[in-house]
């Protein structure tokens, strides 16, 4: 009748096990975790989704100088809503990290489409009318990338330029011109829509 064998480990195989097992868990060098404090704005931050409310905690990230926050914040650099990806892409550029300053640079080129986001309601006064009441809202679902393009590239550009990065200034001087993002759209946006015959809140 044959036996199993079974073969157990020598000593020594089982001490190197152990290590390996130790090593397979314990970070690399050059890898940490972030801080406690730091643990605590992240958590801060993902809960938060009002852009300028995100942008505060946004700006304590970067004050923490704790660069172990970043695999933490990857997959906001894709987040659908633009406000909410440039203010991760803002902590990366603060951290020295390339992959800030090209997706926000790619904010102020994406016309792709996307859901309703922030930034603006419509081209600052939203049409309405006393027969119909909800016309505004009617109109900001029918228009919503008229104003939503707009609206994120124009916060890109406040975000672009509050880096203080010098490669930023020949992106940001043509943008002077540029009727979507310039300081002065909010006079042209109501001139324009009233040329075109809409009655606005503040008329």
């Amino acid at each position: 009748m044959l036996k199993k064998i079974i073969h157990l480990p020598s000593p020594v195989s089982a001490t190197a096990l152990i290590i390996a097992i130790a090593l397979s868990v314990v970070p690399t060098p050059g890898e940490s975790r972030p801080s406690g404090s730091s643990l605590r704005l992240l958590e801060e931050f993902k809960r938060t989704t009002v852009f300028w409310q995100q942008r505060e905690i946004a700006d304590q990230l970067v004050a923490a100088h704790d660069p172990a926050i970043l695999p933490e914040l990857l997959p906001w650099l894709t987040n659908e809503d633009r406000h909410l990806r440039a203010n991760a892409a803002y902590v990366f550029a603060r951290y020295g990290d390339k992959r800030g300053f090209e997706v926000i640079c790619a904010i102020l080129k994406d016309r792709a489409d996307r859901p309703e986001g922030q930034g603006s309601v419509g081209p600052f006064s939203v049409l309405t009318s006393e027969n119909d009441p909800n016309e505004a809202s009617n109109w900001r679902k029918a228009h919503q990338l008229d104003w939503q393009i707009p609206a994120d590239r124009y916060y890109a550009v406040g975000v672009l330029a509050s880096l203080r990065d010098p490669r930023a200034v020949p992106i940001l001087i043509p943008l002077l011109n540029d009727k979507e993002v310039a300081i002065r759209r909010s006079v042209g946006a109501r001139a324009d829509w009233r040329q075109k015959g809409y009655r606005t809140i503040d008329q």
